[in-house]
């Protein structure tokens, strides 16, 4: 950092070393570490708030990494983390919710990263609500089932007060289109999250409306503050889910069976 007041953050360089379980270099090696450095590239983009640029490919290294060991173990040094919340999940969150944990939490990063790179807002919305929605989805037959449910009760649980946060922005009630009036926070919370993932499934399912605006006065910014607010929803679920990860059983056939089921 400078001692002047920039305006823009400066440029962050973040060297990796992946250990590999091969016995030598080679496509066994190469495979892992260019799996890997992807993941750890979107965990970067989170914890930045900015995308981190990837290398065009991951090589075996000439350092000397033998004191790496025990900089890993060494209590002194911390590692990433985004608002107080560890984004350890190769082996804290594996500690706590095993390797499905790491699926959906990886998937999550990924897609955010993948959001924050996106020029269009509307494809970056709909990326935001995904990489949320990828921590609720089990491992099962009947995980298409229920979707919507399953997405409000497991949000509303998750990080209600995230939402009340969001709900209590000034844009809330433009840029979702709902009314607060004298309703209860639990309802406008559900609203929310119906909004979020009705106008997720309605890009997917009817394609993009037309967002460009230019620098016009006056011209509508109802896609940027989406953007924003959606970003924000994303984050707090991710974080949320690092800090207790669970996993969602609306939908299943005997503890939530389809209406008029046996």
């Amino acid at each position: 950092w400078g001692k002047k007041p920039a305006l823009l953050a400066p440029k962050a360089v973040v060297r990796v070393h992946i250990a590999a379980p091969a016995p030598c270099p080679g496509y066994l090696s190469s495979h892992i570490s260019h799996g890997v450095i992807e993941t750890v590239g979107a965990i970067c983009t989170f914890a930045l708030g900015r995308p981190v640029q990837l290398p065009h490919s991951v090589f075996p290294t000439d350092e000397d990494v033998s004191e790496l060991d025990e900089r890993r173990a060494d209590p002194t040094i911390g590692g990433l983390a985004r608002k107080g919340t560890s984004l350890d999940i190769f082996e804290r969150l594996v500690g706590l919710a095993g390797l499905e944990a790491l699926q959906r939490a990886r998937s999550a990063f990924i897609t955010f990263d993948a959001a924050v790179r996106q020029e269009r807002d509307p494809v970056a919305c709909i990326l935001y609500v995904v990489a949320a929605e990828c921590l609720t989805a089990p491992y099962t037959s009947w995980r298409l089932q229920k979707l919507t449910k399953r997405f409000k009760e497991f949000f509303d649980e998750l990080m209600p007060d995230d939402l009340d946060q969001i709900v209590g922005h000034g844009n809330f009630e433009e840029t979702f289109g709902i009314r607060r009036g004298l309703r209860t926070a639990r309802a406008l919370r559900r609203d929310l999250l119906d909004r979020i993932y009705s106008y997720r499934s309605g890009q997917l399912h009817e394609g993009l409306d037309p967002s460009y605006a230019g620098i016009a006065v006056g011209s509508d910014t109802s896609n940027e503050m989406r953007r924003g607010l959606l970003a924000d929803f994303a984050e707090a679920a991710i974080l949320r889910y690092l800090e207790a990860p669970r996993v969602s059983l609306v939908g299943h056939p005997l503890v939530d069976p389809p209406e008029g089921g046996r």
